[in-house]
């Protein structure tokens, strides 16, 4: 069966369903391509939500074939987000919802001139929500980014949002905990047998996990980095540092020697094969 990518249903998904389907099928296909027992995962931003979710929702999975979560710029909870955009989304996901379905804006920011003009008929209603949404993504610190690149990153970036997505991230805001998507009431005693969709046991994540956070992440606030921390086991947290980073220097940093170097050193101590990245570069 096939869906019309540009129908409902094709994007009828979230960060859940990406850590639950879409991580697992890419770590069986490279753990098929390399005949490796198990792979380190390195996520930004969005890429961690879904592990978040995946690793707590199918743990045993995520534990026999993962030997390390590098979680960059992480996001779950959202409560203590300082994007304006995020607190208004939170007032009104409902009505944000119902304007992507009303104009089927499924697939946001997808670059055609269809769904340019979509876009713009439903930021009628939103529109500054709209611009500062867009603006965080521009979180660019000239003495910490490299601008000239942010320009090739920002042609093609953010492309390919779903709708849900979206959603899902502004359900967060004004929650202390990390939950899973809202339904509404109906659809949510049908999916969890709750009215109100239950929170993510972070708790249940059994694999190795490295949190780097930046000090200037907007999105990433440190206070959501902490509460996360703390809800993940204590023994699964094997590296946790903040540098002097914003949620894009992650890919636009002048300086990059806090990977090279320390996120390259977890990755050595977690690897389950013999393969090592200096050999490559001796050749």
């Amino acid at each position: 069966m096939s869906l019309d990518t540009s129908s409902a249903e094709y994007w009828d998904f979230n960060q859940e369903q990406m850590g639950l389907y879409d991580v697992p099928a890419f770590i069986d296909h490279i753990k098929s391509a390399t005949g490796q027992s198990k792979v380190t995962y390195i996520g930004h931003s969005e890429g961690t939500t879904q592990v978040f979710y995946g690793a707590a929702l199918k743990h045993r999975y995520y534990e026999n074939n993962v030997n390390l979560f590098v979680a960059l710029a992480p996001i779950a909870n959202l409560y203590n987000v300082q994007v304006p955009a995020f607190h208004s989304l939170a007032t009104y996901w409902r009505e944000v919802q119902l304007a992507a379905k009303t104009f089927g804006v499924y697939n946001t920011f997808e670059m055609n001139w269809w769904e340019d003009e979509a876009v713009k008929l439903f930021c009628l209603p939103f529109g500054e929500t709209c611009k500062s949404f867009l603006a965080y993504f521009a979180d660019m610190d000239p003495s910490v980014d490299n601008l000239s690149r942010g320009e090739v990153f920002l042609n093609n970036f953010p492309v390919g949002q779903g709708y849900q997505c979206v959603i899902n991230y502004a359900q967060n805001v004004n929650n202390p905990e990390f939950r899973r998507f809202n339904y509404g009431e109906i659809e949510n005693l049908t999916k969890y047998f709750s009215v109100e969709p239950p929170a993510v046991p972070l708790n249940k994540i059994s694999i190795p996990t490295a949190l780097v956070s930046g000090n200037f992440d907007l999105l990433g606030d440190a206070a959501d980095i902490k509460w996360l921390t703390g809800q993940l086991p204590a023994e699964t947290v094997v590296f946790n540092r903040a540098y002097d980073l914003g949620h894009l220097s992650f890919s636009l940093a002048k300086d990059m020697s806090w990977f090279s170097e320390d996120v390259m050193s977890v990755i050595h101590q977690y690897k389950t094969n013999n393969y090592n990245s200096s050999d490559e570069f001796s050749q």
